[in-house]
C-alpha cells in the first residue's frame, strides 16, 4: 500500500506541472485515498479503485458547473459589461432615489466608456446613417431561428428605407433654408438615423447621433411619463382621478372653489381645466429667482378662458403645476428627478435638462438658428432661460437616446429587459382619448377632408400624447417648437414604427412643423409599406408659403388649417395661424395671428399680425377680413390710429403675479415719439392700432432679442407680435393694461400699474 501511496503521488507530482488538468489530479488524489479507505475490501484491484476515482471526480466537477457557482448561475453574478438598463433595474428604488449615487456614478462610467468606444463615420458636407442600437444588443435580439428571421426582415427594410429618407431630407432642407436636422427611424428593435447638415454652421460641426437638441414640448411627454412613476412608486393608490389638491395639500388654490377642489391629475395632462395658456411666460421668461413654488402659490390668479372639462386648452402653465406636483411625490428637484427616474432606466445617458444658458451653449447642443430680416441669425440664448417653465420645454435628447425613448413607448412603458417601468394601468390612459380637440386645434391637427388625398384623422388627445388615426393605423404624436429647435415624434403601435424629426433652424419663407411634417408623412409611409403621397417637388412645396391654391396632392390650403402645428403646439412661438374663423392654420407665432406681406421676390407670404384680436376687433373675437387686409395693428405699415391720450399717461410699471413686471416709457433716442415695452428678455416699439374705437390699443413690434418674431423677411413689413389695451380708471388716469394672447379663445392677462 505504501508504493501504491507514493506511486500515486509521484503522478500526481508529474501532473501538477500542467495546469490544465492539475485540479483534477488532486481531486482524483484525495478521494482515491478516501476510497482505500472506505472502499479497500470492495475493489479488487487498483485500476477499479482509479476508475471509480475518476468517474467520482467528473461527477463532482458537473455538479460543481450546473450549480450555483456554474454557467446556469452566472446571471446572478456581475456582469462585466452591463447595458444601461439592466445595471437600473438591478438596484433598489431608495438607491435610485439620491442625488449623487454609487450606482449612477458607475453606471455613466461603464455606458460612457461603450459608447466612447464607437466612432461615428460623418462627413460635414452630406448625410450620413448608422444603427443607433449596441452592436451587442441586437446580437441578443432573437433568441430563436424565427425572432433572428424577423429581426432581419426588420433591419433590412429600414436600410431600404435609408437612402430614400436621405434624398428627401436633403430635399427639404435645401428648399427650407434649415441647417441641420435629423431622422430617427424605429422598427421593432432596430434603430437607424439619417443626419443631414450642420449643428454649428460657424465651425461646420455636422449633425451626429450625438448631437443634442431640445425637445420642447415633447418634454411634456416626458413630464407625464415621470409622474406616472412616481405615481406607481408613492404607495399611495394614486391614479388620474386622484385630485392635486389631495397631494398639495390645502395651501393649493386656483381661480375658482370648484378648480381648487376638483382638478385631478389627469385634467393637467389633459389640458381640459379651462385655465389660460401662460403662453406670455415663454416669450418674455422669467427674472432671476422665480420658483415653481412661488408660481403655483399664484396659480390663483391665473383666469379661466373655457369651462372646466369642457373643451381642450393647451396650457404651459397647467405643465408647471404637473412638474411640482412630480416634486411633492419625488420629494426632489425636477431636475434631478427626470434624470434618476426615468432616463437614466431608460439608458438615455445623452439626455438632460437645460438648466442654464452656458449648458445650452455647450459644444455638444446644437446652435439655434432663425430668420432676421431675411438672413439665417444664431439666436440669442437668453430667450430660453425659463426658470419655473423649464419642465415644459428644456429636455433635450440624442439621435441614439430617443431611439430608445420611442422603442419604450412603443413596449407602452416596459424596459427592455421587460419589467414595466410605467405600470399598464397607467398607461392604458395615457393613449386612450380622454377629450375632443376644440376647433381652434382640431383644424391643426385633421386632415380628413376631401381634397386630401390620403386621411391623418384626429381622435383627441389623451394624456400628454395627441391621438391620430393615419391611414388607418393609429399614431400617437407629439411636436415641439421653441423658435428654433422643431421636434416631432410619431408612434404606430400596431406596426411597432416610430420615428422622431428635429430640425435647428428655417427660412423666413417656411414653417418648420410643415418641414418636419413633410418628412414625417414621406418617411412614415415608407415604413408602413405605402407608396408616399409626397415626391420630390411635393415635399418642397409642402413647408414652404404660400399656399393659396392646394397643397401637395391637391388639399386647399386658403381659409382653412390644414396642417399640424397648431395641435403640435407646445405653448412656446410657433407658426403664425389662420384668423378665419377663430383657425389656427400653424405655428410660427402663437401669439400672432396671421396677416399678409409681399415677401420675397413679391411672393404673397403669410406673417403674423398682433395678439389675439389682432389690435382689430373686439377682445377673444376672431377678426374679419377687413381687419387682416386694410386694418392691421401698425407697424410697418399703413396708416397708424392715434392714442387717445398722450403718450406719457400710458408710461409706467404694471405688475402681475404671475408674469413679472411689464414696464412702457417713452423712446429717447427716436424722432417720433414712441412708446417702447420691456418685460424680461422681451423688448418692442408699441404702434397705436387703427380702428381702435377706445384708442388705447397698442400692436407690439418685437425688437433686439426677439426681433425675428416681428420681422423673419427683409422686404416684409414688420409684424406686431401681441397687442396690449391700456385700461382707463379716472378720465385720463391709465389703472391696468391687458395682454392678449393671439388665440381666440383666451381672455385677456391682466396686469395693474404699480406706478
Amino acid at each position: 500500500m505504501a508504493t501504491r501511496h507514493i506511486r500515486s503521488s509521484s503522478t500526481a507530482s508529474h501532473h501538477a506541472r500542467t495546469a490544465s488538468v492539475s485540479s483534477e489530479i488532486h481531486i482524483t488524489d484525495t478521494v482515491s485515498s478516501l476510497q482505500r479507505c472506505v472502499f479497500g475490501n470492495v475493489f479488487r484491484s487498483q485500476r477499479q479503485l482509479t476508475r471509480f476515482g475518476i468517474f467520482l471526480s467528473l461527477l463532482v466537477f458537473a455538479v460543481y458547473m450546473l450549480g450555483p457557482f456554474g454557467s446556469s448561475g452566472k446571471k446572478d453574478l456581475p456582469d462585466p459589461k452591463p447595458k444601461a438598463i439592466t445595471a437600473v433595474r438591478s438596484v433598489s428604488v431608495e438607491e435610485e432615489v439620491k442625488p449623487v449615487s454609487e450606482y449612477r456614478a458607475t453606471y455613466f462610467e461603464e455606458m460612457g466608456k461603450r459608447f466612447a468606444n464607437k466612432e461615428w463615420q460623418v462627413k460635414a458636407d452630406s448625410f450620413h446613417s448608422n444603427n443607433i442600437l449596441d452592436p451587442e444588443e441586437e446580437k441578443e435580439e432573437g433568441q430563436g431561428q424565427g425572432s433572428s428571421a424577423a429581426a432581419a426582415d426588420a433591419k433590412g427594410e429600414l436600410t431600404a428605407v435609408v437612402e430614400k429618407v436621405r434624398e428627401a431630407a436633403r430635399i427639404v432642407s435645401s428648399c427650407s433654408g434649415v441647417p441641420g436636422l435629423s431622422v430617427v427611424m424605429v422598427k421593432g428593435n432596430h434603430a437607424v438615423q439619417v443626419a443631414h447638415g450642420m449643428a454649428d454652421v460657424g465651425s461646420g460641426w455636422p449633425v451626429t447621433s450625438d448631437t443634442k437638441f431640445l425637445l420642447n414640448s415633447i418634454s411634456k411627454t416626458f413630464l407625464g411619463q415621470l409622474l406616472a412613476v412616481l405615481m406607481s412608486e408613492s404607495g399611495r393608490n394614486l391614479t388620474w382621478d386622484s385630485r392635486v389638491v389631495d397631494i398639495l395639500g390645502p395651501g393649493f388654490e386656483l381661480a375658482t372653489p370648484e378648480l381648487t377642489q376638483e382638478v385631478t391629475l389627469g385634467d393637467l395632462l389633459a389640458h381640459r381645466t379651462g385655465l389660460s395658456s401662460g403662453n406670455l411666460a415663454v416669450l418674455a421668461t422669467y427674472p432671476e429667482g422665480w420658483t415653481r413654488t412661488r408660481l403655483v402659490k399664484n396659480l390663483k390668479h391665473l383666469p379661466p378662458s373655457a369651462p372646466f372639462r369642457k373643451t381642450f386648452l393647451y396650457s404651459n402653465m397647467c405643465g408647471m403645476l404637473v412638474a411640482h406636483v412630480v416634486e411633492t411625490l419625488g420629494g426632489a428637484p425636477w431636475e434631478r428627478l427626470i434624470v434618476d427616474k426615468l432616463l437614466a432606466p431608460l439608458g438615455m445617458l445623452g439626455s438632460g435638462p437645460i438648466t442654464s444658458q452656458s449648458r445650452l451653449e455647450a459644444n455638444d447642443v446644437s446652435r439655434l438658428y432663425v430668420p432676421v430680416e431675411g438672413r439665417l441669425e444664431q439666436v440669442d440664448g437668453r430667450i430660453f432661460n425659463l426658470g419655473p417653465l423649464a419642465p415644459v420645454a428644456l429636455l433635450a435628447t440624442t439621435g441614439k437616446d430617443v431611439a430608445r425613448w420611442l422603442q419604450f413607448n412603443l413596449r407602452q412603458g416596459a424596459l427592455e429587459g421587460g419589467r414595466q417601468l410605467i405600470p399598464r394601468d397607467l398607461w392604458r390612459p395615457m393613449w386612450t382619448k380622454q377629450v375632443e380637440l376644440s376647433p381652434l386645434f382640431l383644424a391643426g391637427a385633421d386632415k380628413s377632408g376631401s381634397e386630401w388625398p390620403v386621411k391623418d384623422v384626429s381622435q383627441g388627445y389623451g394624456l400628454s400624447w395627441f391621438i391620430n388615426k393615419y391611414r388607418g393605423l393609429t399614431n400617437m404624436w407629439h411636436g415641439g417648437g421653441l423658435y428654433s429647435h422643431y421636434t416631432l415624434a410619431w408612434h404606430f403601435p400596431e406596426k411597432e414604427v416610430a420615428l422622431y424629426t428635429v430640425i435647428n433652424g428655417y427660412s423666413g419663407n417656411s414653417r418648420p412643423f410643415s418641414v418636419m411634417e413633410s418628412l414625417a408623412y414621406y418617411t412614415a409611409d415608407l415604413l408602413l409599406g405605402f407608396e408616399p403621397w409626397l415626391d420630390k417637388d411635393s415635399l418642397c412645396t409642402f413647408s414652404q408659403l404660400p399656399m393659396t391654391s392646394s397643397a401637395p396632392g391637391g388639399p386647399s390650403r386658403q381659409n382653412q388649417s390644414q396642417s399640424r402645428e397648431a395641435a403640435a403646439h407646445d405653448g412656446n412661438l410657433g407658426e403664425a395661424g389662420d384668423r378665419d374663423g377663430g383657425k389656427v392654420e400653424s405655428k410660427f407665432l402663437l401669439f400672432v395671428p396671421e396677416g399678409k406681406a409681399k415677401g420675397e421676390g413679391g411672393a404673397a407670404v403669410q406673417q403674423g399680425d398682433s395678439v389675439g384680436e389682432g389690435a382689430a376687433g373686439k377682445a377673444g373675437g376672431p377678426a374679419d377680413d377687413s381687419d387682416q387686409k386694410g386694418q392691421s395693428s401698425g407697424g410697418g405699415g399703413g396708416e397708424e390710429g392715434l392714442p387717445k391720450l398722450p403718450l406719457r399717461a400710458y408710461e409706467g410699471l404694471y405688475g402681475s403675479s404671475l408674469f413679472g413686471n411689464f414696464s412702457v416709457f417713452s423712446s429717447s433716442s427716436s424722432s417720433a415719439d414712441r412708446l417702447q415695452c420691456r418685460m424680461n428678455v422681451l423688448t418692442g416699439d408699441l404702434h397705436p392700432a387703427q380702428g381702435q374705437g377706445q384708442g388705447h390699443t397698442f400692436g407690439v413690434e418685437l425688437t433686439q432679442s426677439l426681433r425675428f418674431l416681428s420681422k423673419p423677411l427683409r422686404t416684409a413689413a414688420a409684424r406686431p407680435a401681441f397687442s396690449v389695451t391700456f385700461l382707463e380708471g379716472r378720465p385720463g388716469e391709465i389703472t391696468a393694461v391687458d395682454i392678449h394672447s393671439k388665440w381666440a379663445m383666451e381672455v385677456p392677462l391682466r396686469f395693474e400699474r404699480v406706478r
